[in-house]
């Protein structure tokens, strides 16, 4: 077995642990949340795979021509991808043209012994959000980042800080995250990019988005969930915990009948001066 397929089986094993965390905590209600992963640096030149239909898509993405792009299959539950990872994802070739495509399975791109059990999945096709993953892939190409992965849950806390009215701005959300807890400046020094409610799955989202990540690794969707990049799984699924675990400091706060100290802002900037540089 090459070194590439260790490498995409090692990832496939991160995502099933991380998938699992999802569904534990309540953020991937059903078959909320998805996630993606640009793979084509571990893909071999020559690929062996069963023919697959050619489609198109509506819009050309230029620096994603003959890339390789696995992701979570639509009305997939991450309960279950946790446990079959394999079989209930797939992998999007993109054309060199940047806009025909082929879907492949990824059993067809690395060895497994795990039988294909799909009785609740007779058919795995892309997940809803497949334009907004393939935008911000794009971008990511074409700023040539680092970031390879794209996750997006439902983290009950921050969906509810977007549904106060007060609250919905990036300026006041970053308030109220960096002043819970000292974590949260020293992992998230720029805070979290916020847009307001957006139909889900358009190319509204995808733009405002990419936007957004123009300054930031996570983005809160209003009363929707959150969208965070990075360069593996397990670093995207931490950036969330953290600001997830703020929001919570703070409900608990208020619902004892209690109004939050903060941090002060002497002590956000003593964080910044002496973290800024140091963390990855």
């Amino acid at each position: 077995m090459s070194k590439n397929v260790k490498t995409l089986n090692s990832h496939l094993k991160d995502i099933s642990e991380i998938t699992g965390y999802l569904s534990q905590r309540g953020w991937a209600e059903a078959n909320a949340g998805n996630i993606s992963f640009n793979i084509t640096d571990l893909i071999r030149k020559k690929v062996v795979a069963k023919t697959a239909y050619v489609n198109k898509f509506k819009k050309q993405f230029t620096y994603l021509k003959n890339s390789y792009i696995w992701l979570t299959g639509a009305g997939v539950r991450m309960r279950d991808l946790a446990k079959d990872a394999e079989n209930l994802s797939l992998i999007v070739n993109i054309l060199d043209d940047g806009i025909s495509y082929k879907i492949y399975k990824v059993s067809e791109f690395i060895k497994t012994k795990r039988p294909v059990k799909n009785d609740l999945y007779p058919e795995i096709k892309p997940t809803s959000e497949l334009p907004t993953h393939l935008a911000i892939h794009n971008y990511l190409c074409e700023k040539k980042m680092t970031e390879k992965f794209i996750l997006h849950t439902h983290p009950t806390e921050l969906i509810a800080l977007t549904q106060i009215k007060k609250l919905k701005s990036a300026e006041k959300i970053n308030k109220i995250l960096w002043g819970m807890h000292p974590e949260t400046k020293i992992f998230l020094p720029e805070g979290i990019g916020f847009i307001p409610y957006t139909l889900p799955g358009t190319e509204r989202i995808a733009e405002l988005t990419i936007k957004a990540f123009e300054n930031h690794r996570v983005i809160l969707w209003e009363k929707h969930g959150c969208i965070a990049i990075s360069e593996n799984i397990i670093k995207a699924y931490d950036l969330i915990e953290i600001i997830t675990k703020s929001a919570k400091i703070f409900f608990l706060c208020k619902s004892a009948k209690f109004r939050p100290e903060y941090l002060a802002d002497y002590q956000i900037k003593e964080l910044s001066d002496k973290y800024l540089h140091t963390i990855n």
